[in-house]
């Protein structure tokens, strides 16, 4: 049994968990989804999947407190209704309450675990909140990190982060990342001649995407400074910046689009289903990691990767990791409008050598970081929660 916000709309973690959900499905294992069903929002589930909608009020702090008092009043009916072996909640971050509600499952023979996207404390820190809202996040994840069985973080600083504030040994922490299904990403030349068709991008164009959230963080603002600076100089009309999301610095973005006239920046403006999606990421030549701090597993990453491009990569440790390690991009020490411009550069004067880069990034997911890979090792720690132990590989 699992527990996620489903809300309608896109995210990573509904992306991540609907994912690992269907993969253990495959496993064998029957699934039952919890979630809050803001106001009249309609919630599509996959139909191998049950799920359990609660209403609530809103999705906001009021809305999150009501879906954890009633999770910890109908433990003992959904226990007696689903009968469920352990509870894998996706969490970590602020909730009044979740502590209580890990421990009441837990009383009924329910073991939980633990998975945590952000180290919440520092992220609230880094974004300006104040130092007593900082504190409170802190309490939150230190009463889930105590209170559950098991710990997964989608990368090792994470598992570490819960682990050291949870006060865990070691062989109670796991660091399991993001993947993707690599066989949606791997488009074939009449795939992408298409979909930049249908754009209007020329077939000569070098695309540098990015999809995901306009937020500070992301480092969307000096990728619009680096296509300014690219346009500025000379030789530089066949790069196009395709940039696929909403957030709070989008208006910043299409500001400096409009002021410069910037050509060589489209925006879709637009949250995006995932086929649709998968036809922007298809004209893609080039993918943007540029975060410009706080951890986390890029989904992004791996998507870029499964679709054969070379990365620019900066921000995340893990995603430093895995682009140096594999050598499947190129390390932004810091992710500056010039650091930006200096690697679409190096990409233009070799394109052929990128390409065959790109090309090794699809190898590495296929192997490493398929949602099937990632999901194996999510089983393997459920059923250490329980006491089973397994030797699927």
């Amino acid at each position: 049994m699992t527990t996620e916000d489903l809300s309608v709309g896109s995210t990573s973690g509904k992306v991540h968990f609907l994912a690992v959900s269907r993969e253990l499905h495959k496993l064998g294992h029957q699934v039952t989804i919890l979630s809050p069903r803001y106001g009249s929002d309609e919630i599509s589930l996959p139909d191998e999947f049950a799920g359990l909608h609660y209403w609530v009020p809103g999705k906001n702090a009021l809305g999150l407190f009501w879906f954890e008092v009633w999770l910890a009043f109908a433990a003992t009916w959904i226990k007696l209704r689903y009968r469920p072996d352990v509870l894998l909640v996706r969490g970590g971050g602020p909730g009044w309450i979740p502590g209580i509600f890990f421990c009441v499952f837990r009383l009924l023979g329910i073991p939980v675990v633990l998975e945590c996207n952000g180290i919440t404390w520092t992220e609230f820190s880094q974004r300006g909140f104040s130092r007593l809202a900082t504190k409170l996040v802190y309490f939150s994840a230190w009463q889930q990190a105590v209170s559950a069985n098991r710990l997964i973080g989608v990368t090792r600083e994470i598992a570490n982060a819960y682990a050291k504030l949870g006060r865990r040994c070691p062989s109670k922490s796991n660091a399991i990342s993001n993947g993707t299904y690599p066989e949606q990403f791997n488009f074939s030349k009449q795939k992408r001649l298409a979909s930049r068709q249908r754009l209007g991008i020329p077939d000569d164009a070098l695309v540098v995407g990015y999809v995901g959230a306009f937020s500070r963080w992301h480092g969307v603002t000096r990728v619009a400074q680096a296509a300014k600076e690219l346009q500025e100089g000379s030789g530089q009309d066949n790069v196009l910046f395709l940039l696929v999301g909403t957030g709070n610095s989008w208006n910043d973005v299409d500001d400096l689009r409009k002021t410069h006239h910037l050509k060589n920046i489209r925006l879709t403006g637009q949250t995006v289903d995932r086929e649709e999606l998968r036809d922007l990421v298809a004209c893609f030549d080039v993918g943007l990691c540029t975060y410009t701090s706080i951890h986390g597993s890029s989904l992004k990453l791996f998507e870029y990767m499964a679709a054969g491009i070379p990365i620019l990569a900066s921000g995340f440790p893990e995603v430093l990791r895995i682009v140096k390690e594999h050598q499947v991009g190129i390390v932004l020490d810091s992710p500056t409008p010039q650091a930006i411009t200096d690697s679409i550069r190096t990409i233009l004067h070799d394109r052929e050598h990128w390409q065959n880069v790109g090309l090794r990034g699809r190898e590495v997911v296929e192997q490493n970081y398929s949602w099937s890979h990632t999901t194996q090792h999510v089983e393997r720690v459920l059923l250490d929660a329980r006491g089973i132990e397994t030797s699927r590989h």
